[in-house]
C-alpha cells in the first residue's frame, strides 16, 4: 500500500528513446559542418605542408621559427600573402564532401552496429549472425565497435574518394601558379587531362586511412562506456563528451598520421608520374624525406583534427539526442 502511495506520488520523468536511423545521419551532416567551418584554415595549411613544393616554401620561411609556432606563422605567411579567402580555400567543395561523407560514415556505422547487436538474439542464418560467430563478437563490444567502423569508412571513401581529391587540389594553388579557376574548372581540366581514373587517385591510401577512423571510433565507444560506468549509467555530460572524442582522435590521429601525407602526395599534380602506388610512394618518401616527410603537417593537422572532433562529436550527441523521441 505504502509503495504504490509512494510511486504514485513521484513525478512522470521522460525517458530517451532509441534514435532512429535517419537521425545519425542528419546528427552525423551537421556535427561535420560545424567542425569544418570551424577548422578550415588549419586543414589548407595541412595539406600544403603536406604537398612537397609546398612544404619546402614554408620550410625555408619558417627555418627560424620554433616548432610550437610554425602552424601560426604559416598562417600568417597566406594571408599576408594572399588574403583572407586563401585560408578558406577549398572550403565550398570540403563542405561539400564533409558533410555527406560524415553523414554517411555516422549513419553506416550506427546500422551495421545495430544489425550486430541485433544479431545476438538472433538464431536465423544470416550474415550478420555469421560474422557474430565467427568473430566472437558477443563477448567482444571493442571489436563490434571497430568493425562497425571499418565498413563504415569504406562505404565512405568509395562513395567521395572524388570529391576529396578536388579539394585537395584546389587547396595546393598558389597565387603565383593558379592551375584552376574554381572547383568547376578544375573538375572539367581534370577530366580532359588525366581521365576518369584520377578522381579516384589517393583512394588507396584512404582505405589505410580506414584504420585511423575506426581506432577513433573505438577508443570513443570505450571511453564513454568508462564514463558511464563511473557515473551508474548517466550519460556523458558535454564537457566529458569533448574530452573523450579529443583523446580518442589524438590517439589514433598520431599512431595512423602517415597515410594522410600518401593520401595528399598521391593526389598531386604528376603525382602518377612519381609514384607506380601507395607502397612505392611510402618507400619513396621513407627513404628520400625520412621520417620528417611522413609527418609532414602533422601539427597543424593535430590542431585542426582534434578541435574538429570534439566539436563534431559534440554537435553529433547534441543533435542526436534532439531527435531522439521520448516516452
Amino acid at each position: 500500500m505504502s509503495a504504490s502511495l509512494g510511486t504514485a506520488n513521484i513525478p512522470h520523468v521522460k525517458k530517451q528513446g532509441i534514435p532512429p536511423s535517419w537521425a545519425h545521419f542528419v546528427a552525423g551532416g551537421v556535427g561535420a559542418m560545424m567542425g569544418a567551418l570551424a577548422t578550415c584554415p588549419l586543414e589548407v595549411v595541412k595539406t600544403r605542408l603536406q604537398a612537397r613544393e609546398n612544404k619546402e616554401v614554408l620550410a625555408k620561411a619558417n627555418e627560424n621559427t620554433k616548432f610550437g609556432l610554425r602552424t601560426l606563422r604559416q598562417l600568417q605567411i597566406l594571408y599576408q600573402e594572399q588574403g583572407i579567402r586563401s585560408l578558406y580555400r577549398g572550403l565550398a567543395v570540403n563542405l561539400a564532401g564533409v558533410v555527406p561523407a560524415r553523414a554517411l560514415y555516422f549513419g553506416t556505422y550506427s546500422v551495421v552496429k545495430r544489425n550486430f547487436e541485433q544479431a545476438y538474439h538472433t538464431d536465423k542464418h544470416t550474415v550478420w549472425v555469421g560474422i557474430v560467430k565467427i568473430c566472437g563478437l558477443q563477448e567482444r563490444d571493442s571489436l563490434k565497435n571497430w568493425l562497425s567502423a571499418v565498413c563504415a569508412g569504406f562505404v565512405t571513401i568509395t562513395a567521395t574518394n572524388p570529391l576529396w581529391f578536388i579539394k585537395t587540389r584546389m587547396q595546393l594553388q598558389t597565387a603565383g601558379v593558379r592551375n584552376y579557376a574554381n572547383t568547376l574548372d578544375c573538375i572539367i581540366q581534370v577530366y580532359r587531362t588525366e581521365g576518369i581514373r584520377a578522381f579516384f587517385r589517393g583512394m588507396g591510401a584512404s582505405y589505410i586511412g580506414i584504420s585511423e577512423s575506426s581506432l577513433q571510433f573505438m577508443l570513443y565507444e570505450e571511453f564513454k562506456k568508462l564514463v558511464k560506468a563511473n557515473k551508474k549509467g548517466k550519460d556523458m555530460n558535454p564537457a566529458e563528451t569533448l574530452a573523450a572524442s579529443s583523446v580518442a582522435k589524438m590517439i589514433a590521429a598520431i599512431v595512423t598520421y602517415p597515410h594522410e601525407v600518401l593520401r595528399t602526395r598521391m593526389r598531386e599534380k604528376g603525382a602518377e608520374k612519381k609514384y607506380t602506388g601507395v607502397i612505392n610512394a611510402f618507400r619513396v618518401i621513407a627513404r628520400t624525406e625520412g621520417l620528417p616527410g611522413l609527418y609532414g603537417g602533422m601539427m597543424p593537422h593535430l590542431l585542426r583534427v582534434i578541435p574538429n572532433a570534439a566539436i563534431m562529436f559534440l554537435t553529433y550527441e547534441t543533435v542526436l539526442k534532439f531527435l531522439t523521441p521520448t516516452y
